[in-house]
């Protein structure tokens, strides 16, 4: 069975910015998050609800600009507009 993780982790170098990590099924550990993109939104300022993994592609909360961002593995996000 294959296992990946993810979750959240708050980079203090700059501005408070969270970043998407994930952990692969061989133990692998890796930022999935751009350097301009901060998953954290301000619905859930207290905690969970910036992103959601499904089938391996990720959509996630951009704090700067407050939308929804589609991103397979560690590509550049795409705008998630809806239709």
């Amino acid at each position: 069975m294959v296992m990946t993780a993810y979750w959240i982790e708050c980079v203090r170098k700059k501005w408070r910015r969270h970043v998407i990590v994930r952990q692969a099924s061989d133990g692998t550990v890796c930022d999935i998050t751009p350097k301009d993109f901060y998953a954290r939104t301000t619905v859930h300022e207290y905690g969970g609800g910036a992103f959601v993994v499904d089938s391996g592609v990720i959509y996630f909360s951009n704090y700067k600009d407050q939308r929804l961002y589609r991103q397979l593995d560690k590509s550049v996000p795409l705008f998630n507009q809806c239709r």
